[in-house]
């Protein structure tokens, strides 16, 4: 399935060249893990961007995505409003393939820290963020980074049930015990 994401970001670029367009990404989620260099057992269906994307860009996205037999949302902006731990897109690495698209993908603990918070905010619903965690082998330098940016992202409010600040705080330990 990598491939034919890498297939379909050629295309868009060939094609927003000849529109005199450009986009700009900043790559996050399981594809970012993927361009890390490792290799996920369940490859991912999508491209997720921290950067919103233009209407104009987007049907582009979708009319190539729908060549290669995609989904219409392959390539999104659905995280374009989290919040990101402090200097994220200072940590950025820049992947220099294409002409008409400028593409970075998140830091490494940048990923580990929105990974983090995103099995807490899933929950049980799926463990797909524990298994990238699981695959990334954080260190524990790493995972306390993670924690700070959940305790000052993620955690449950004062006014909630003080259960839910338990299950908040037994989610951390869980992470401390990824840490390689």
């Amino acid at each position: 399935m990598q491939d034919l994401l890498f297939k379909a970001l050629d295309i868009l670029d060939r094609e927003i060249g000849q529109e005199g367009l450009r986009l700009s990404l900043v790559i996050c989620g399981a594809f970012a893990i993927h361009l890390q260099g490792f290799d996920r057992i369940e490859q991912t269906q999508d491209i997720d961007s921290i950067n919103p994307i233009s209407d104009e860009l987007h049907a582009i996205i979708t009319r190539v995505g729908l060549q290669l037999g995609l989904s219409e949302r392959w390539l999104n902006d659905q995280a374009s409003d989290i919040s990101l731990p402090s200097d994220a897109l200072k940590r950025t690495l820049r992947i220099k393939k294409w002409n008409n698209i400028d593409a970075e993908v998140l830091g490494r603990i940048d990923l580990i820290a929105l990974k983090s918070a995103a099995f807490y905010s899933r929950g049980s619903y799926t463990l797909k963020d524990w298994e990238d965690l699981e695959l990334l082998k954080p260190t524990s330098a790493e995972i306390e980074f993670a924690i700070s940016y959940m305790r000052e992202h993620s955690a449950p409010d004062r006014s909630v049930p003080l259960k839910f600040h338990k299950e908040f705080e037994e989610v951390l330990n869980e992470l401390r015990k990824l840490a390689k």
